[in-house]
């Protein structure tokens, strides 16, 4: 058989080539073809480094220095390994964009060992350690650092293998309206819904605290809470209000029932926000209007 041939046989067509990686090289095949090219950063080493080590303890057992191969313990990963070590991949990859496209800040450095004290770095922690706590509250004053900690939170979520998603109260509202997104509002709740953790971050932000939210507003958030309380999936919220404040906007029930389920951790310290008011508008000097 020649080479070519035996490359087709170890690539069969009904896989997808990506996940058959020969040891040098990685094939493909196109129209009954082999062709094959440079495989990933690295495997080249690795597996030269691997060959060595076999060559080495194939020698090392003809002169009876070591036991045979076959009493020889190997690691093995297992499929459940390989899954979620994918699943981690994948998850992690999901955070890096929504960290990078976020609107209101960059978070690509929100980690748990970037956090203070006055983050909540202990209770987080400690939150993420305890088996059966799945809803954190994050509250504070605007520019403390509440997004930046729930991010960090759920960045140790996602390194778990757990699906993750966030949203901003305000564009996730108007991405419910009609051509509020490119997605169609049962596909943007539903990303919300298949989550294993969700980021609702600015929970009340710009409203009234002595005016009701409208209908609508209180049916989607109240689901998307709803959904998530009592449940195994994680939620993490930030808010500038306290539950007095948003039971009075978005009515006790529901969030009497996010009080008495969270962790609240509240985040203090100086405004983190690198915020600079300019001198003048427009750069030009600002004038009294008579």
């Amino acid at each position: 058989m020649s080479p070519e041939q035996q490359e087709r046989e170890y690539l069969p067509v009904h896989r997808d080539p990506s996940e058959v990686i020969l040891p040098p090289l990685v094939g493909t095949i196109i129209d009954g073809r082999a062709f094959r090219r440079p495989a990933a950063p690295g495997a080249r080493d690795e597996f030269a480094v691997r060959l060595a080590e076999i060559y080495e303890r194939t020698a090392r057992i003809m002169h009876g220095e070591v036991a045979p191969l076959e009493t020889v313990e190997a690691p093995v990963p297992s499929a459940h390994d390989e899954i979620m070590a994918l699943r981690r991949r994948i998850n992690m990859d999901v955070w890096r964009r929504m960290v990078t496209e976020w609107p209101n800040g960059d978070y690509r450095d929100a980690t748990m060992d970037s956090l203070d004290d006055e983050q909540g770095v202990r209770e987080v922690r400690a939150w993420l350690a305890a088996p059966t706590a799945r809803t954190l509250v994050l509250g504070g004053d605007v520019g403390r650092g509440k997004t930046h900690t729930a991010f960090a939170a759920l960045r140790v979520l996602a390194e778990r293998g757990l699906r993750v998603c966030a949203v901003d109260e305000t564009r996730y509202l108007a991405a419910l309206q009609p051509g509020g997104s490119d997605l169609l509002p049962y596909k943007v709740r539903e990303a919300v819904e298949q989550a294993d953790a969700v980021l609702l971050d600015d929970f009340g932000a710009g409203r009234d605290v002595n005016k009701p939210v409208t209908e609508f507003v209180c049916k989607e958030i109240g689901s998307l809470l709803s959904n998530r309380l009592g449940t195994d999936r994680f939620l993490i919220v930030t808010s500038n209000y306290d539950p007095e404040q948003l039971g009075a906007m978005y009515g006790p029930r529901i969030i009497s029932r996010l009080a008495q389920q969270a962790a609240g951790v509240y985040v203090k310290g100086i405004d983190r926000r690198p915020y600079v008011l300019p001198k003048t508008w427009g750069g030009r000097p600002a004038t009294a209007v008579g």
